[in-house]
């Protein structure tokens, strides 16, 4: 049942506890939003392994939900919200930069969390083929990486910036290396 079924490893009801207290912590820099709150319940409701509509079926959830007892501008900016949890691209307005870095703020965690984390996504992947798992997981975290910042608010790039590029660097070091599967990335 959306976020405690036995498929949920990482998007689950830890994940938004997570998201929330990143949220409560950041609220005295950055304000507090109820659309952000909002969306950080609602942005993984729906999460089906190898879909690549997640975000948008959580839009749907959330909206069919809501309508008639919420207004429609906040439906609306909800909405968007959510799907800029994506990652498609780095999002340019502030509700959509806090929650987006709500979201990826387990980015900037010490090593062996960010691997614990990794390690629940394989857990949930469609592919149990852990070769590919990584170098997709990989080539999603380089593309975050590749932009000027992960993080969009200075709260967050202060706090966790540069241990997720960390992270990530070491994550993608190991997977290509040639010693790949003997070297702990075992699941």
């Amino acid at each position: 049942m959306l976020y405690t079924g036995p498929d949920r490893h990482y998007h689950s009801l830890e994940h938004i506890a997570r998201c929330l207290a990143h949220y409560d912590r950041a609220t005295p820099e950055l304000g507090v939003h109820p659309a952000v709150e909002m969306a950080i319940w609602c942005h993984d409701v729906v999460y089906d392994t190898g879909a690549s509509d997640n975000e948008a079926r959580s839009v749907e959830w959330f909206s069919s939900r809501g309508k008639g007892f919420l207004s429609s501008a906040y439906l609306e900016e909800v909405s968007e919200i959510i799907l800029a949890t994506r990652h498609t691209a780095a999002p340019n307005n502030r509700n959509a930069q806090f929650m987006v870095d709500v979201d990826l703020a387990g980015l900037g965690q010490q090593w062996d969390a960010f691997f614990a984390d990794t390690q629940n996504l394989f857990k949930e992947a469609d592919s149990k083929n852990k070769a590919t798992f990584y170098l997709s997981q990989c080539a999603f975290l380089q593309n975050l990486a590749n932009r000027p910042f992960i993080f969009s608010t200075p709260h967050f790039r202060s706090a966790y910036e540069q241990t997720a590029r960390d992270n990530i660097a070491r994550l993608v070091q190991e997977v290509s290396s040639p010693s790949y599967g003997s070297n702990g990335l075992t699941v």
